[in-house]
């Protein structure tokens, strides 16, 4: 065995492992992780693994299938927690890397895959969402499988093209319909290509969206056939996650697509830099596969497209092209590589002309918003703009004056690869101490009689919840609730409504203050169910 082969692909996994999987379990639940730990949970208490449960009641919010990795994960180590519920999405995105590296190698060449490769371990999307206990991260790993087995497959093979739906499906079955987006976007991106390619045949895809839509289609009818709901229920929870949104009027939505717009930029920001560099030099043309850049770049923009035309999207929705951004970004810096070779100092001169234009639009972007924070570490901040000065300076110097792109991106993820290190070491442990969840659920269990289990009308605080070791009943009204039952509600609503109902009585054990909001522990001593006197 050719062990210089494989050499490139342990040092990726190496430094996957090394950026994303220190102190992985140290901090508390945060965001959206609480509501992908309790299905899992309540998956392996209850052994019952079609229908998601939260608190006994159907969550149908997501397909299943990283509850399914969770559980797995959770098995393997003794129970769901911190760990185990982002250990799937760590291990996803050191995937990610290494399928990069594979493609790239296998389309375009080892110096493209190893670009690429870490173009996507470096940007700051893999920070923020490569190590959270959250379904981008392998549905980014699937949906690069599924657009890249389907580009090989563009001649009818269909072997790939099965390969392309069983890939599809996986990344249904972990967050649904938005996956076709991007399959369908990579579809539509062949039809230009055909022109110059006439052995691209556009009808055999629906081999490929037939096997992925199979598994989805399955689950909804296992789901009908297990649990107590109908199409109408399950039709107003799927309405309420596609059309979403924060108002209705034209400002509102410019603005919201202002943030999508700025949150790529930044969240992309490595892979975008390396697309710019070599933008002017017709990339293309020196490659083994002259129509996957432009294929490539097809596919981003029509995703982008569809998003940016949809109300309430976020960033998170576009990380799963995120990959085929830093796949884009591999071949053009390979490309930018080549021209150092008897091409001249002029085309390498204008290919740094892009990238001096995107530093300033990410600058001026950074002056005029806050962004939200990137791995607990400010993007727009002092020290965000110290580092995208040190990435910019470091990288046009190198490349324009020494004509060397391997060291500009070398230094440019040297301070990449710094920064995700001096978040995991010094930036989450510190931002650990600050959450006191534990805390809260151990002031909550405390005041509780220990023969008792909690009900709650709460849909908030998931993550809180998740450390109070009680079984969890959830209750649609607080008027439902029996005498005697633990009942835990809003502080406001135990103080207002609740006590001008003259049937239902109850005494206040404790409050705490949960990050969402303020809730009391009440014991129930006469419920509204019972004959006035």
């Amino acid at each position: 065995m050719d062990r210089s082969r494989w050499r490139p692909y342990a040092a990726v996994a190496a430094l996957g492992a090394l950026l994303y999987l220190p102190l992985l379990g140290l901090s508390e639940l945060d965001d959206e992780e609480g509501r992908r730990a309790i299905p899992a949970r309540e998956m392996l208490q209850n052994g019952a693994y079609v229908t998601p449960t939260i608190w006994g009641e159907p969550y149908l919010h997501k397909p299943p299938l990283y509850y399914w990795l969770v559980a797995l994960a959770a098995t393997a180590g003794g129970g769901v927690d911190e760990l185990t519920a982002r250990l799937p999405a760590a291990l996803s995105t050191i995937a990610t890397a290494l399928a990069l590296l594979w493609f790239g190698r296998l389309l375009a060449g080892p110096r493209a895959g190893l670009f690429a490769a870490l173009l996507f371990l470096g940007c700051f999307g893999a920070f923020e969402k490569g190590a959270v206990g959250d379904m981008e991260a392998p549905l980014a790993l699937a949906t690069l499988f599924a657009v890249m087995f389907l580009w090989r497959g563009r001649t009818g093979d269909w072997r790939m093209l099965a390969l392309s739906g069983l890939c599809l499906g996986a990344a249904l079955m972990i967050k649904g319909p938005p996956a076709l987006v991007f399959f369908c976007g990579a579809w539509l991106a062949l039809a230009p290509l055909r022109r110059g390619d006439p052995t691209i045949r556009l009808g055999r895809p629906w081999l490929a969206l037939a096997l992925g839509a199979a598994p989805l289609a399955i689950w909804l009818l296992l789901v009908l056939a297990e649990a107590d709901w109908r199409w109408k229920p399950m039709w107003i929870t799927i309405r309420g996650q596609v059309v979403r949104g924060h108002g209705d009027d034209w400002l509102t939505y410019l603005a919201d697509r202002r943030r999508l717009l700025v949150g790529v930029a930044v969240a992309w920001a490595p892979a975008l830099l390396a697309i710019a560099s070599a933008w002017r030099t017709r990339v293309g043309r020196a490659l083994r596969e002259p129509r996957l850049f432009r294929f490539l770049l097809a596919t981003l923009g029509l995703s982008l497209v569809f998003f940016l035309a949809m109300k309430g999207t976020r960033t998170r929705y576009l990380y799963p092209a995120m990959p085929l951004a830093c796949l884009a970004g591999g071949l053009a810096l390979s490309r930018v590589a080549q021209l150092t070779h008897g091409q001249g100092e002029r085309r390498l001169r204008w290919a740094a002309a892009p990238l001096c234009a995107l530093g300033l639009v990410v600058a001026a972007a950074a002056v005029s918003l806050m962004f939200r924070p990137i791995g607990e570490i400010q993007a727009f901040s002092p020290f965000g703009y110290g580092l995208v000065a040190a990435l910019a300076t470091a990288s046009l110097w190198l490349l324009v004056r020494k004509r060397r792109p391997e060291l500009a991106l070398s230094a440019a993820f040297v301070i990449l690869a710094a920064l995700r290190l001096i978040q995991v070491t010094q930036i989450a442990p510190r931002f650990a101490e600050k959450n006191r969840l534990r805390e809260s659920a151990m002031r909550l269990e405390r005041a509780m009689p220990a023969d008792r289990a909690l009900r709650t009308n709460l849909r908030v605080d998931h993550n809180a919840l998740f450390y109070l070791n009680r079984r969890i009943q959830y209750i649609h009204r607080p008027l439902e609730a029996r005498v005697g039952d633990c009942l835990l509600v809003r502080a406001s609503y135990f103080r207002e409504a609740m006590l001008t109902d003259a049937n239902f009585e109850a005494t206040a054990l404790v409050e705490a203050s949960l990050p969402k909001t303020r809730v009391a522990l009440i014991r129930v001593l006469a419920a509204a169910s019972r004959p006035p006197p």
